[in-house]
């Protein structure tokens, strides 16, 4: 991890970490509050499911018998985030036989590990390069620890590195790696954001086939015993939450709130919200906060609850920063502070949240809450497009075409723009069609085609589009569409065009 960004093989029985191949790239460290997790796995398949991956238990070379179970303590105090979010085998350097995916962000802190056993095991396990064997019969008992608990105590959320002895690796977040194809369109920039952008941590881990997660865990499902709900899945929501999962909870309010398979209830919502936060559900805290504060005349009372869950699920969870550095940022309910609203900004998009890169980058651009930087801009604004956030997608494509903290390239604005169009942002469809009228960026030259797929873009809600059409209109001497385009603009609310 200190030559570039790590690979491994990975083939869901077993992980081989890859010391000669590396991707080019970075880690950085971003903090979180202590917290301390407790896992009893009873079974093979239990630990299988909950450490396939991690650097905790890379390898478990016996089968645990009947009566066997691994108790296993975290003390977790942040994660090392790479600079990169995806990858293909051509990127790759050095001997890289067998590589399959790259560590995205390693989990870090302190473990624990300890089993008795009533039957026979014969086991091997490996720590990240730190292993211990075992062999015996009923009543043995092995011990393995890595970090010190203490010592990760005195951790802080702002921290830029781990306290001394508790930097132990204890999870792995795996991507794995694209075929030798051409990068995407969205990766069109190559320049890194920061020695610290992260990705965001699930609330949720991918369970195997036939294993739910239950309290923190991969399980087999009970009946009796609560678990996450199946996505979208309205009757299972509500019969985990009742059985007291606090996350099917936060699902279920979040479609009552936006009334996706079930009424829209704003107040149905905000009792489930209340029910997923009293059980610790970091994201139902953080939309019962959103939801305080989203009404008119809020009593202070109502502004200082919504603030403490801000300010509590930000620490613990890097991603969920946003609401916080969005209060701060345009002064709501409080003067605005944006040096604190851009910190805010940055510790979001570092743990891996694609909206905050793009709200960081427009901070650049304007230096609202930081020193103007266009090119760091543009930096993070990439990052934001790499990440799924078609807004920014079409923010890249504009920068290219006029040079605006990168080199003016018409190529890669029109790849920008088609990723974008290809995420349904009308925006880049619209771009794409302004390109295409005049043949730029390498594409065939369609005036028609062009204006069609603008006036498309423009009709489904692209106010911007109307009128960027009126004005290529204008320019061409059509002085009749361009007042009918501007007309468009004007009565989906730009009023700067209602007199053109």
């Amino acid at each position: 991890m200190q030559r570039g960004v790590a690979v491994v093989a990975y083939d869901c029985k077993a992980l081989r970490v890859l010391p000669d191949c590396t991707l080019d790239g970075r880690y950085g460290f971003i903090g979180v509050s202590y917290k301390e997790q407790k896992l009893h796995l009873k079974t093979a398949g239990e630990i299988k499911a909950n450490l396939p991956s991690g650097a905790i238990a890379a390898s478990v070379g016996a089968e645990l018998q009947q009566g066997a179970a691994l108790d296993v303590e975290l003390s977790i105090v942040g994660k090392q985030t790479a600079t990169v979010t995806d990858g293909n085998t051509t990127q790759l350097r050095g001997r890289c036989a067998g590589a399959t995916h790259f560590v995205r962000a390693v989990t870090t802190g302190a473990f624990t590990l300890d089993t008795k056993t009533t039957a026979a095991v014969d086991g091997k396990l490996e720590v990240a390069g730190v292993g211990g064997s075992t062999k015996g019969s009923s009543d043995k008992a092995w011990h393995q620890k890595d970090g010190d608990r203490a010592a990760c105590q005195s951790a802080t959320p702002g921290a830029t590195t781990p306290p001394a002895g508790c930097a132990a690796p204890l999870r792995l977040d795996l991507v794995a790696l694209a075929a030798a194809t051409a990068p995407a369109a969205a990766s069109a920039t190559t320049r890194e954001a920061s020695a610290g952008v992260g990705s965001s941590t699930s609330s949720t881990a991918a369970c195997p086939i036939g294993m739910v997660w239950s309290a923190g865990v991969c399980r087999e499902p009970r009946a009796d015993t609560a678990h996450r709900c199946k996505k979208d899945d309205v009757q299972d929501c509500r019969r985990q939450c009742d059985l007291g999962d606090a996350g099917s909870c936060s699902d279920l309010g979040f479609m009552h709130l936006v009334g996706r398979h079930v009424p829209l209830d704003r107040q149905r919502a905000s009792e489930l919200f209340v029910r997923a936060c009293n059980g610790r559900d970091l994201h139902g805290c953080n939309n019962l906060g959103a939801m305080l504060i989203s009404r008119d005349a809020v009593p202070i009372a109502d502004v200082r609850r919504a603030m403490t869950l801000f300010e509590t699920v930000c620490a613990e969870e890097p991603t969920l920063c946003t609401n916080l550095a969005v209060v701060h940022r345009d002064g709501l309910h409080s003067p605005a502070r944006p040096h604190r609203a851009t910190e805010l900004f940055s510790r979001a998009c570092l743990g891996g949240d694609a909206t905050s890169c793009h709200d960081l980058a427009l901070a650049y651009d304007q230096g609202i809450g930081v020193g103007r930087d266009v090119p760091r801009a543009a930096e993070f604004q990439g990052l934001s497009c790499q990440r799924g956030f078609m807004q920014a997608c079409a923010a890249m494509g504009t920068r290219y075409l006029y040079g605006t903290g990168v080199a003016r390239d018409e190529a890669i604005a029109v790849r920008y723009f088609q990723h974008a169009c290809t995420g349904n942002n009308q925006l880049g469809c619209g771009l794409v069609g302004l390109l295409t009228m005049d043949g730029q960026g390498g594409l065939r030259r369609d005036p028609q085609g062009g204006r069609r797929m603008m006036e498309q873009a423009c009709n489904s809600g692209s106010n911007d589009v109307c009128a960027i059409l009126a004005t290529a209109l204008r320019v061409k001497g059509d002085e009749a569409g361009a007042r009918q385009w501007f007309r468009r603009a004007c009565e989906g609310g730009m009023t700067a065009h209602c007199t053109q």
